[in-house]
């Protein structure tokens, strides 16, 4: 049995779909998507398009609510400010009543024998983890479960950590990765006698299509947020937390709104 892991696509659709090709080439059982296909980059539909067509299991991430939350005429809308959650409003406008209705379908983790898929946490889709998270977090977030196998996302860095009895498995980014390396990143698991084998793969793609799209059709018009997670797609480098952090300290230290912060703080990039 081998299961090919996809997380973090983000609206990135050339590097989706060249993923995709090298998956078919793998000749692979099943194909789990764990969160966040979309927002973030310029292609939301043909993503969603691309999952209507291929069906594979698929699970909820953090932007996925996010797109939800903007989308519930209950939820109130001054938590999220346009200056910062532009992406997530640009790709709102795109949804069809198909589109979130899919979204709604879909769940916040899958079991399969003695694996767990969960974008962050079972607690928290927002709660990744990485090789360096703190053994209260996982002991916290993940202390209950009885999966010896967690795959993981969020984070958008591929590894394998051990952590007492249970392997947890993050299969990088397919459409941002944050590693340094802006190939395209999946994982394939293959049971061997009980044993998971992983395998991580990285994919070089078109990505000049990825930043033609940006511009054409106007993501890069929703602020610096935008055109930093574009930046973070083009290169793999991770900018848009260090761009908060700054923001913030200066929102806190100058006595000033964000948006007039975001007038003050260069992108860096």
């Amino acid at each position: 049995m081998r299961i090919a892991i996809v997380a973090d696509i983000h609206s990135n659709a050339p590097a989706f779909e060249a993923v995709l090709a090298d998956i078919d080439r793998q000749g692979v059982d099943d194909v789990v998507v764990v969160g966040d296909f979309i927002n973030g980059g310029p292609f939301p539909l043909e993503v969603l398009d691309i999952l209507y067509d291929r069906k594979p299991r698929a699970l909820l991430g953090n932007h996925e609510r996010y797109i939800q939350n903007l989308a519930d005429p209950n939820q109130d809308k001054s938590a999220h400010p346009r200056s910062r959650w532009g992406v997530a409003y640009w790709t709102m406008d795109y949804m069809r009543r198909v589109d979130l209705d899919y979204l709604d379908s879909l769940p916040i983790t899958i079991e399969q024998d003695n694996l767990l898929f969960v974008h962050g946490s079972p607690k928290d889709l927002r709660g990744g983890i990485t090789l360096k998270t703190p053994e209260s977090f996982l002991q916290e977030h993940f202390g209950e479960i009885q999966h010896p196998y967690v795959i993981t996302a969020h984070t958008h860095h591929p590894f394998v950590r051990q952590w007492g009895k249970v392997t947890f498995i993050n299969p990088g980014s397919v459409g941002m990765p944050l590693d340094g390396n802006p190939d395209a990143s999946y994982a394939i698991l293959t049971r061997n006698n009980g044993h998971i084998e992983v395998e991580h793969r990285r994919i070089a793609y078109n990505q000049q299509l990825v930043e033609q799209a940006a511009y054409a059709r106007g993501l890069m018009d929703m602020g610096p947020i935008a055109v930093l997670m574009v930046h973070e797609s083009l290169t793999g480098r991770p900018v848009v937390v260090e761009y908060l952090e700054r923001l913030e300290a200066a929102m806190h230290e100058l006595g000033i709104s964000e948006d007039e912060a975001m007038t003050r703080i260069p992108l860096l990039v």
